[in-house]
């Protein structure tokens, strides 16, 4: 259990391999804790991470990622919390990038990435991949992210309705993931303290 600002916040993490009969390998993988970065900011941060590739090599993705992450945070001195999480994530890309190099088998070796961080009673998130940060709020589960799916970004990009690009093939297939190229974009956004309805940008 965690305080800040007078707020008591209450930390957990978990993940389930689901019910596929014909999954054996948990590839997901979760992590929370109160922080204390570098130049003396204290967060409470919560990363989700969901690996791919096959064998061993997503669960391996998605384990680098989250101590990557937690890694980066704790050891910088940047005070600016997206900028703070933008530079964690990519720096977890570029780890994940370097050891999908190293031999053939990881060569498909990536993972999503999600983190939710609780700064000054504000709530920052950051996302890569189509691994969801919700906010619950009575029985309504707000979104605060977007999938980076096939799907989404050609609707995006205007080339497609949401109605021809849901019929598609590749709609679900992920066009943003941890590893997958030397540099990644990172989805970042912004809840501020009060009622708002969605998040807003962070910068």
């Amino acid at each position: 259990m965690a305080r800040t600002a007078g707020a008591e916040i209450r930390l957990a993490a978990g993940s389930h391999i689901g019910a596929s009969p014909t999954r054996t390998l948990l590839e997901d993988r979760a992590r929370a804790e109160r922080i204390r970065t570098a130049g003396g900011m204290v967060l409470s941060v919560g990363v989700i991470a969901d690996g791919i590739g096959g064998e061993n090599a997503g669960e391996r993705a998605a384990e680098l990622t989250v101590t990557t992450v937690f890694e980066s945070l704790q050891h910088s001195r940047e005070r600016n919390v997206p900028r703070l999480l933008e530079a964690a994530l990519k720096e977890a890309n570029e780890r994940v990038f370097v050891e999908s190099q190293k031999s053939q088998r990881k060569t498909n070796m990536g993972s999503t990435a999600a983190i939710a961080a609780i700064w000054s009673n504000r709530l920052y998130v950051a996302n890569v991949g189509d691994s969801r940060i919700y906010l619950l709020r009575g029985q309504k589960a707000l979104p605060l992210t977007l999938d980076h799916t096939w799907e989404n970004e050609i609707v995006a990009s205007g080339k497609l309705s949401r109605m021809e690009a849901s019929k598609h093939p590749r709609r679900d297939q992920i066009v943003r993931s941890i590893g997958y190229e030397s540099k990644v974009k990172v989805d970042l956004g912004l809840w501020l303290q009060g009622g708002e309805e969605s998040a807003a940008e962070a910068r």
